[in-house]
């Protein structure tokens, strides 16, 4: 007598239970699919059970890019393995803060339909690459908010080395869960490391796993920890009943300690970050006076402008000018030294702020608590490490403003000019509710400023400003101006 055969509860159901997991796979950046068939099956071979449970089908992309765009590597690999560079969107203003992807759109109702066309049930996961990962990402968006009827045919997104779009009308509505992230990304490649980890700050903590690998552009073969993790994700999608290897306790995936950064390779603990981070949208006007005082705090490396409270003389003489702020905002400029031994910061790489900067970071907000801000709305600027020191500063006072009996905390608003983009995690709304700016230049962008936005609760907002100081320091002035100019005329 045959044995009776689970069925798979999903909305293609009658599929045998030990039927293969079918993904929907979507090549990078000036591949094609017969490229990416190759490089794939080299990462998913590492493991031999796992590539048994696969099912692999191939998409091309639907923009076939020009010879200027694909570059001469791309397009001797279609020479060897066929077909011809093809792109899910194209770049405007590329590595930069305002970069654009125009074709996106297209290109995900391209994928979409396919996705549809073929039923509801038919297949179980999106696996992309590069563009493909970042479509894949958007998919499970789209899942999650305005094409539901998606959701009956993936169920999960397996994205190597995707970043999330700069344009924040793409961002979600909360964070995604309906349809589970695998990620992956290299920690030296083709972009910042933050902004890979900011794909993933997308999705709920329970509903993501990420690791970071040091193989390059590529999917890479994995092995170990970061192997059994990939094959733990997958198998919790496989048929009721299918058989499943145990993995053998060498592989296992260690459990990760509080806080835990990224190693070089391994998995990435982001804590309980998730964006978007639900917040009021107007920034708050002077509330409890007209006595404002600007705490600045400047960089510590003179090469990137700003090492010296100097670098504020520029901004106090333009405030001294103008009649909004005559004798109704102050500037104060600690020298950080006179604060802190700077010699403790050690070797600084990447605009990455260390645990040992960190802690000279808070040493220094600690030691100007010393002073009163009683009777003053407090604006703080910052500029590089001087941006992160601020942004300990508004913690501090944000702790004490909870203590028994304290007073609300003084600080309004925080300016954070060129923050670093990497720095120990935060929890989430630390900043408590003061409205936080963070002013970028043109240009290559260091990485997305996600940790900073996770940890304001108040109204939170980027904005791109030319190079130099006045850049920075005309974009300040022209935020606070007609603030200070209302309050003088709520005040007559």
């Amino acid at each position: 007598q045959e044995p009776e055969v689970a069925v798979v509860e999903w909305p293609g159901g009658g599929h045998e239970a030990n039927r293969k997991l079918r993904l929907l796979c979507l090549h990078g950046e000036a591949q094609s699919k017969m490229v990416f068939e190759r490089q794939l099956e080299a990462c998913l071979s590492a493991d031999l059970e796992l590539r048994t449970w696969l099912d692999l089908h191939y998409l091309e992309a639907p923009i076939v890019l020009r010879d200027t765009e694909a570059g001469p590597d791309a397009q001797t690999l279609c020479v060897l393995y066929g077909g011809e560079p093809r792109g899910w969107h194209r770049y405007e203003l590329r590595g930069g803060p305002r970069e654009e992807w125009p074709g996106l759109d297209s290109s995900l109702a391209f994928v979409a339909e396919h996705l549809e066309a073929a039923g509801p049930g038919f297949f179980d996961g999106v696996l992309g690459f590069g563009q493909g990962a970042e479509v894949a990402a958007q998919l499970a968006r789209m899942a999650e908010e305005d094409r539901v009827a998606l959701r009956e045919h993936f169920r999960f997104v397996l994205c190597f080395s995707g970043v999330w779009p700069k344009d924040r009308q793409l961002r979600p509505k909360a964070p995604l869960s309906a349809v589970p992230l695998w990620g992956a990304f290299e920690v030296e490649g083709k972009y910042p490391v933050p902004d890979y980890q900011g794909l993933a700050v997308h999705w709920a903590p329970a509903a993501r796993e990420v690791i970071a690998h040091a193989q390059g552009f590529r999917a890479p073969i994995l092995e170990g920890p970061s192997l059994a993790r990939l094959v733990a994700f997958v198998a919790q999608f496989r048929p009721p009943g299918a058989s499943t290897a145990p993995l053998s306790p060498t592989s296992a995936p260690p459990p990760l300690a509080a806080g835990e950064e990224p190693a070089a390779s391994g998995a990435v603990e982001l804590g309980a970050c998730a964006l978007p981070v639900p917040r009021p949208s107007a920034e708050e006007g002077l509330l409890r006076g007209c006595r404002v005082l600007a705490v600045c705090f400047h960089d510590v490396l003179p090469e990137g402008g700003g090492g010296s409270p100097l670098a504020f003389d520029g901004f106090a003489a333009k405030v001294a000018k103008a009649k909004e702020f005559r004798r109704r905002l102050s500037i104060d400029a600690p020298e950080l030294e006179r604060l802190v031994n700077l010699s403790d910061l050690g070797a600084m790489q990447g605009g990455e702020v260390s645990e040992r900067a960190a802690e000279v970071a808070t040493r220094a907000a600690k030691q100007l608590l010393q002073s009163s801000y009683n009777g003053f709305e407090v604006v703080v600027i910052g500029i590089g490490f001087g941006a992160y020191v601020g942004l300990r500063f508004v913690q501090e006072l944000e702790n004490l403003s909870k203590a028994p009996d304290a007073p609300p905390s003084p600080v309004w608003r925080l300016f954070a000019v060129r923050p670093p983009p990497i720095f120990p995690l935060l929890p989430a709304g630390a900043l408590g509710s003061c409205a936080v700016a963070c002013l970028v230049e043109e240009g290559p962008s260091a990485g997305e400023p996600w940790r900073l936005e996770v940890a304001a609760a108040g109204p939170f907002r980027i904005e791109v400003v030319v190079p130099g100081d006045d850049g920075w320091e005309n974009a300040i002035i022209n935020c606070l101006r007609p603030v200070f100019a209302d309050s003088a005329a709520r005040l007559v």
